[in-house]
């Protein structure tokens, strides 16, 4: 929850949402760098994707936001948000791999460098074989 900076170029360190772990099941992951990554630590099966939903609170104010998911500093998928204050729920799936590291970024499509988003509200999984 907070506001984000830097958020008008795209894949910068302080637009990075930074993951907590409240309970994890396994110990295929660690988090890094004050928790701003997640790295993917143990060998894991081909064809294996990562799905994330995520709800969350955008502050909107006339520009167009989106989640911007990343995997090894390049953009695996993305999520538009609305123009308007609102709540967005969302779900992503992309493939990960032995030593990944994913971050999630809020960024705009304008070049507004700061943005509010509040109540978010993750869950990570793996699907695959």
């Amino acid at each position: 929850n907070g506001t984000y900076t830097g958020t008008a170029v795209v894949g910068t360190n302080s637009s990075r949402i930074p993951f907590t772990e409240v309970v994890a099941g396994h110990d295929l992951f660690t988090l890094q760098d004050s928790g701003k990554q997640l790295k993917v630590q143990q060998d894991i099966n081909n064809n294996t994707y990562m799905k994330f939903t995520m709800d969350i609170y955008y502050n909107g104010a006339s520009h167009q936001g989106y989640i911007d998911f990343r995997r090894n500093g390049a953009r695996a998928k993305y999520h538009w948000l609305g123009t308007t204050a609102n709540h967005y729920s969302l779900t992503r799936f992309f493939p990960v791999s032995f030593n990944d590291i994913v971050e999630i970024h809020i960024t705009n499509g304008s070049n507004i460098d700061s943005l509010t988003i509040s109540d978010i509200h993750l869950l990570i999984e793996l699907v695959g074989s």
